[in-house]
């Protein structure tokens, strides 16, 4: 029988919590479960899913005498030990069994072999590049919203990154909109290009990184490694080449309007809601005048609806009919309080961009007809 003493409970759990989430969510797979090392004053949790591996150590928080090694279910886990009620904690681990044990009461879940439970995913060197954790995940954030959710072409399932040496870019598309935003690199690194990141895995990344200062990559072959202070990260890269989209995104603008975007999103949220779940297309028109504005106008066989809005500026008339869902997705990835729409015309892409200085990201849609 071995014991480990949880110090920090709070800190146990958002640890577990950290690791828990990237866990297979097939329960029919040993890759759905959590493995705990502890060794004296030192713990790390290990999980993975198909695509990403992720270990996360701390000091501590736990004590124990010797080392051991446990498996476990880690969404129960996680769920357990978040649900304790006050009072010391220490995990007791004997015959093939966990026992969660607080106070006068015990709460025990069934182990896996440990020795089955698959090897970690091992850091790899290769192409290094640094970047602020925080803007990084803010970055990642902003763009993948627009990945593809078909698996009809693979590589549009994830987030490309490229690299001219001194800025990273960061491209997603499902082929009928695109986002785009730009990340500057700490220190210069090599040009890069056709890395894929699943999307998948891109969701459990910025939640390991959003609170980390500065965080460091590695990218090889096949493989995005990141390493930092108490973390261990790596995913699978998507086979393929992502195509070239830089012929889609227009330079020349027939109009242009700036407006306030939560005054458009609650716009577009109440054309939504009457257009109901089958009807996702308006008409958006600008509208010249002493006071311009831009117009949403739709219908179904038992609503209609138009909607007024003025703009702090505006281009030429014109009107084109978009998609509403997927307009509200880019205006919401954007964190300003006005935007501008750029239209390239009736039947060419249009440009949603953050209406602040220096701006790097962008939103494309393409008109429907």
């Amino acid at each position: 029988m071995t014991n480990i003493k949880i110090k920090e409970t709070q800190a146990f759990i958002d640890l577990v919590g950290r690791a828990a989430n990237v866990a297979s969510k097939k329960p029919d797979t040993i890759r759905s479960g959590i493995m705990v090392n502890a060794k004296e004053n030192k713990i790390a949790v290990r999980t993975m899913n198909e695509s990403v591996s992720v270990q996360v150590d701390a000091i501590d928080i736990t004590e124990t005498e010797g080392e051991i090694a446990f498996v476990v279910p880690a969404k129960l886990f996680l769920d357990m030990i978040k649900k304790l009620p006050k009072g010391d904690v220490e995990l007791v681990i004997e015959d093939k069994k966990m026992d969660i044990v607080v106070g006068k009461s015990s709460y025990g879940i069934s182990t896996y072999a440990v020795d089955e439970f698959p090897q970690a995913v091992a850091y790899e060197e290769g192409t290094i590049f640094q970047v602020e954790g925080p803007t990084f995940a803010e970055s990642l954030s902003a763009v993948v919203y627009a990945c593809s959710e078909s698996e009809a072409r693979p590589i549009l399932t994830g987030v490309h990154i490229l690299s001219n040496g001194k800025y990273l870019t960061l491209i997603a598309t499902d082929s009928v909109r695109l986002a785009a935003n730009a990340v500057p690199i700490i220190a210069p690194t090599e040009e890069f290009k056709n890395v894929v990141v699943p999307k998948t895995s891109v969701n459990e990344l910025v939640t390991l990184i959003a609170d980390q200062k500065e965080v460091e990559f590695s990218i090889s072959q096949n493989q995005l490694s990141l390493k930092t202070e108490g973390i261990t990260f790596t995913t699978r890269l998507l086979d393929g080449t992502f195509p070239d989209v830089t012929k889609l995104i227009p330079s020349e603008f027939e109009s242009e309007v700036v407006l306030h975007k939560d005054e458009l999103l609650k716009a577009l949220d109440r054309s939504k809601t009457a257009l109901g779940p089958k009807e996702k297309i308006a008409r958006f028109s600008v509208v010249e005048g002493t006071l311009s504005t831009l117009t949403i106008e739709g219908k179904t066989e038992i609503t209609k609806i138009f909607e007024e809005l003025f703009v702090d500026e505006a281009g030429v008339g014109i009107s084109l009919k978009l998609n509403v869902h997927y307009l509200m997705n880019s205006l919401n990835s954007m964190s300003s309080k006005k935007v501008r729409l750029q239209f390239g015309g009736v039947t060419k892409p249009m440009l949603v961009r953050p209406e602040v200085e220096g701006a790097t990201q962008f939103g494309l849609l393409l008109p429907v007809r």
